[in-house]
């Protein structure tokens, strides 16, 4: 029965993970972004209010692609967190596990 319940967690992590990265790629996340650290890292930093401005209007994109690229990643980040293990990722699913420990 250990190896069904390990199997189902596996399955709602990866599908947990896969709705937040749903999310993420359907809202402008990055112009959230933008607009959180201009106001409240940028505007606080008198003279280098400018610098900071330039620097988060060109890097949100790719810092916000290399969250999702490497840790909303299901099966990464599922794995690492060690709701699944790498035996879980090799095509199984619920219903075979499942079936398998009846």
């Amino acid at each position: 029965v250990k190896k069904a319940e390990d199997g189902l967690m596996c399955d709602l992590c990866e599908k947990a993970i896969g709705g937040v990265t749903d999310l993420l790629n359907n809202y402008n996340v990055s112009g959230y972004v933008e607009s959180f650290l201009e106001d409240n890292l940028c505007n606080k930093l008198g003279s280098y209010e400018a610098l900071c401005d330039a620097a988060v209007e060109s890097e949100p994109p790719s810092i916000i692609a290399a969250i999702e690229a490497k840790i909303l990643d299901p099966e990464t980040l599922c794995t690492e967190i060690h709701m699944c293990s790498s035996s879980d990722l090799l095509g199984g699913s619920v219903e075979c596990s499942i079936c398998d420990a009846a």
